[in-house]
């Protein structure tokens, strides 16, 4: 069985729930799956492709992006519930961490929810509209550093590359451990954040811009430091093109004393 196959079918019986069986929607979202657009998939430098078999022939498939998205995750609907989905996951994200990316997104059909969330997927925003009567629920996921990974090392290339953000979210979301939160954020031309609930750094990258506190402007610069107490107002203004800075979160809701 081609691995094309095996997507076509879990589509067409175990995402009923998802299509109800409406025919344009099935009809857009097969119109891809054909055995020349996989093959696409597979010469591509930025996909890791991995196939489950199970019999001699393959049952399972999925696809992850250097990007950090998974694409693709399915397996033949007369082989469910056999570790054959779990298998694939591992796997992809085996290969998320030999990449060095810290998070995982993916958008997952209503079937697929609760495999996700059981394998320590989270919701990453509501719900958003594919098309016909398709909906798609993103999801994300922290890779788990090894003690042998550690220090963890991350250019600003790299983390550029992991963009973009995730529904719901402005920055790219970069590295977590306990309360420590670090993102990437390069704002195109207007900064449209919001006063956040927990206490933040900022540090420069790259580009320059003014920064207002609410009362004033200040110029930052490339390896310019800022703290910002939860709740307060700022944002950048007049920033240059190639702006980026990094974002760390730390602390309790309402920042610490």
């Amino acid at each position: 069985m081609h691995a094309i196959s095996v997507v076509r079918a879990s589509i067409l019986e175990l995402c009923a729930l998802d299509h109800n069986g409406d025919g344009p929607t099935l009809a857009r979202w097969l119109g891809n799956k054909t055995i020349e657009t996989f093959a696409v998939w597979l010469r591509d430098p930025n996909n890791y492709v991995v196939v489950g078999v199970l019999e001699g022939d393959v049952k399972g498939v999925g696809l992850i992006e250097k990007s950090g998205d998974l694409r693709l995750c399915y397996v033949h609907p007369d082989h469910q519930r056999r570790g054959l989905g779990r298998a694939i996951v591992d796997e992809l994200e085996k290969q998320a961490t030999r990449w060095g990316l810290c998070e995982i997104r993916l958008t997952s059909s209503a079937n697929a929810k609760t495999f996700y969330e059981r394998h320590g997927y989270v919701s990453a925003g509501q719900p958003i509209h594919e098309f016909g009567v398709l909906w798609d629920y993103p999801y994300r996921k922290q890779l788990t550093e090894t003690n042998e990974r550690w220090p963890r090392r991350i250019t600003l290339e790299e983390a550029l590359r992991q963009g973009p953000p995730p529904p719901g979210n402005q920055a790219i979301p970069i590295f977590r451990h306990g309360s420590l939160e670090v993102e990437m954020y390069a704002p195109i031309r207007t900064d449209h954040q919001k006063p956040h609930e927990r206490d933040e750094v900022y540090v420069v990258a790259r580009g320059t811009a003014l920064f207002f506190n609410g009362r004033e402007q200040r110029e930052v610069l490339p390896g310019s430091f800022i703290f910002v107490p939860a709740k307060q107002q700022h944002r950048f203004e007049s920033m240059s093109p190639d702006f980026a800075v990094w974002v760390l979160f730390y602390g309790p809701s309402g920042g610490e004393t």
